[in-house]
């Protein structure tokens, strides 16, 4: 059986327009969220029988939005599998409502983490927030080991500020002899 290579795709978006939701108490955006995402569900199921959730699964999702609007909590006090789901869930709603361009073409997972294997301090950290993915709102790092085979998907950001230092960052380390 031949492995499916995981992609990396970067899109430029205003992440406020997703923070803003976090912590809002606003029934009206937590009943919208809540209907595109059954809507969303709805489509996979026309498209893959197997993609449609259960009750159990947008009883868990219903729960993780209304801690996310009402109590402004994300991963906080997650299991594994509930803070899998809730990145999934973040996926979802930031494809239907953050207006986002790409700025690449899909690049292996494994590749990048070959090729940037080398960096060190805050390069290395920053440049990990995307390749390894990170918890909206958090510093944690989603996805920790492994090639890049075993990837599910997951976001990675950085801030503005954030993705200038990289970038500053990673002029330094070009420039490095050897």
């Amino acid at each position: 059986m031949a492995k499916e290579t995981a992609f990396a795709l970067l899109y430029r978006a205003d992440l406020d327009e997703f923070r803003q939701w976090i912590g809002c108490a606003d029934e009206r955006r937590f009943s919208a969220l809540l209907e595109a995402v059954k809507e969303l569900d709805e489509e996979e199921a026309e498209e893959d029988d197997e993609a449609e959730w259960g009750p159990e699964e947008l009883k868990l999702a219903e729960s993780l939005l209304r801690r996310m609007i009402f109590e402004g909590k994300l991963h906080e006090g997650l299991d594994e599998d509930q803070r899998y789901f809730l990145n999934q869930l973040l996926i979802d709603l930031f494809d239907e409502f953050v207006e986002s361009e790409s700025v690449s073409e899909d690049m292996p997972v494994d590749r990048l983490v070959q090729a940037t294997s080398d960096l060190r301090g805050e390069a290395a950290r920053l440049i990990g927030y995307l390749i390894r993915g990170r918890e909206m709102n958090s510093d944690t790092v989603i996805w920790r080991k492994g090639s890049g085979e075993d990837v599910r998907p997951y976001l990675g950001y950085l801030s503005r500020e954030e993705a200038a230092q990289l970038a500053t960052a990673l002029e330094a380390h070009l420039k490095r002899p050897g």
